[in-house]
C-alpha cells in the first residue's frame, strides 16, 4: 500500500521542482528587467525632454500642426515619415541626435503606422503645453517658489470699468494660463474674476481710484511682477489718471511687460507660455538703462551734500 503513496509524492516533488525551476526563470528575467529599468526610464525621460524641446520651439515659431507638415512633407501625402521628420528637426536647428530622433518619432507615432499625421502632432503639442502649465501650477502650490528657491513673479490684471467685460472675455479665453500663474488684481476686477470665472488671485489690492494702481506700482518697485495687463478705456477721463500714468512709468523704469488692450495682452500671454522662466524667478530682469544713469547722478548729489559744511 505504500508504493502508490510514494509514486504520488514523487510526482508531487517533480511538479514542485518544475514550478521552482519556472519560478527561478521568471525571477531571473525579473532581475534582468530591474537591471535595465533605470536605462529604460532614462531613455523615456530623454525622449520626453526632446519632445518638450521640439514642442517649445514649435510654439515659439507659432506653427500649427498643418504648417509643420507642409514645411517638410516631400511626398505631399499629408504625413511625415522618419526621414521627413528628421529633416524637420534639422530645419528647426534642434540639437537632437539621430537615435533620439528615432525615439521621438516612435513616441509621436501613436498608432504605429510608421508616419506622423497632424492629429498626432497636435496631441503631442497639447500634452507638452499641459505639462508645462502643470509644472507652473505645482510650483505655485509649493509656495510660489522656483526650484532654486527664488520667488515667482506675479501677473497683474487691471481693467477700467468700460473694459471689464473685455477683460473677462480675454481671461476666459486663456483660463488655463491664468490659473497657472500668481495673480494680483485691483479690487473690483479681482472680485469679478473670482465670481464669474472662479479664478483665484494671490493678492487683491484696492480699487484703482482708491489707490490700487499705486499698490501694484509698489509690487513692481519690489520686483515682484513679471507683467501688467491693464485694459484701459481710451475714451473716458479718469479721476486717477495720474495714478494710471505712474503705473505705466514704473513698468518702464523696471522693464516690466505691459499690455493695454487684448491684442498686446495676447502677445504677453503667448510669450510667457514659451518662456516660463520669466515667471519662475529663474530669469532676472534688468531695470531700464536710465536707472543706472539716475543712480550715478544720485550718488554724485549725495557725495556733494555730504562734503558740504552747513555749520
Amino acid at each position: 500500500h505504500a508504493f502508490p503513496k510514494m509514486r504520488v509524492c514523487t510526482s508531487y516533488l517533480q511538479a514542485m521542482g518544475a514550478k521552482h525551476n519556472s519560478f527561478r526563470s521568471v525571477r531571473a528575467a525579473f532581475d534582468r528587467r530591474c537591471q535595465t529599468a533605470p536605462d529604460l526610464l532614462e531613455a523615456a525621460g530623454a525622449t520626453t525632454d526632446t519632445i518638450n524641446a521640439f514642442a517649445k520651439e514649435i510654439r515659439r515659431l507659432g506653427f500649427s500642426p498643418q504648417d509643420i507638415i507642409n514645411l517638410v512633407d516631400v511626398d505631399d501625402n499629408g504625413e511625415l515619415d522618419l526621414e521627413e521628420f528628421s529633416g524637420l528637426i534639422g530645419e528647426l536647428k534642434l540639437d537632437i541626435k539621430p537615435d533620439q530622433i528615432q525615439s521621438m518619432f516612435a513616441a509621436l507615432d501613436a498608432d504605429g503606422s510608421g508616419t506622423i499625421d497632424k492629429d498626432e502632432l497636435r496631441k503631442a503639442l497639447s500634452q507638452s503645453e499641459k505639462a508645462a502649465l502643470s509644472k507652473a501650477i505645482a510650483q505655485k502650490k509649493q509656495g510660489s517658489t522656483s526650484t532654486d528657491g527664488s520667488t515667482s513673479f506675479l501677473v497683474a490684471l487691471v481693467a477700467n470699468n468700460n473694459m471689464k467685460a473685455s477683460m473677462m472675455e480675454f481671461v476666459a479665453d486663456h483660463l488655463d494660463f491664468f490659473r497657472s500663474v500668481g495673480l494680483v488684481t485691483t479690487g473690483s476686477t479681482g472680485l469679478l474674476l473670482e465670481g464669474k470665472l472662479g479664478l483665484k488671485t494671490a493678492f487683491q489690492v484696492s480699487s484703482g481710484p482708491l489707490g490700487g494702481d499705486q499698490e501694484i506700482g509698489a509690487y513692481i518697485a519690489q520686483h515682484k511682477i513679471a507683467a501688467v495687463i491693464f485694459f484701459r478705456d481710451p475714451l473716458s477721463a479718469h479721476a486717477h489718471d495720474a495714478d494710471i500714468g505712474a503705473l505705466g512709468r514704473l513698468c518702464d523704469v523696471h522693464n516690466v511687460m505691459v499690455a493695454t488692450n487684448p491684442a498686446s495682452a495676447l502677445c504677453v500671454v503667448e510669450y510667457l507660455k514659451q518662456r516660463p522662466e520669466m515667471l519662475s524667478g529663474e530669469k532676472q530682469r534688468k531695470d531700464s538703462a536710465a536707472v543706472a544713469a539716475y543712480k550715478q547722478q544720485q550718488a554724485a548729489v549725495m557725495s556733494e551734500v555730504v562734503g558740504t559744511d552747513f555749520i
